[in-house]
């Protein structure tokens, strides 16, 4: 995707230069596409709170992920749903996060707090 080395992926903030139309860093006609793609997404949850619905038409809805599902939107110039991604992965991230009091693989947990064990220690949440 977006300018970012191929062995890398699609990782945290890759989308800022889509949803801010960042040039130098739209390289292709994918590129632009793919911006043109994420902005709406984003434009429409930043003003109505639905991705799919507001002032910008979008490709395909982006439908609610479960625990069941795991569906996940794959955001290209045709975003596609797919099932079960890195699950290996999910399910070692699974095994650090749940043991924390209270969490359940249920939980809507909160991110900065899960974050901010791995990077702070742990937090007290008032």
């Amino acid at each position: 995707m977006i300018a970012s080395p191929p062995d890398l992926g699609a990782f945290h903030a890759t989308e800022l230069p889509c949803v801010f139309n960042y040039q130098p860093l739209l390289r292709s006609d994918d590129d632009h596409m793919t911006a043109q793609v994420v902005a709406s997404y984003w434009i429409n949850l930043a003003t109505v709170g639905n991705p799919n619905v507001g002032r910008l038409p979008v490709p395909i809805d982006w439908q609610m992920s479960d625990q069941t599902s795991q569906l996940y939107l794959n955001l290209t110039t045709a975003p596609s749903h797919f099932t079960n991604l890195k699950t290996a992965q999910c399910d070692a991230f699974d095994t650090i996060v749940y043991p924390i009091p209270g969490a359940t693989s249920k939980s809507n947990l909160d991110t900065a707090y899960v974050m901010g064990l791995f990077l702070n220690g742990p937090l007290t949440i008032k």
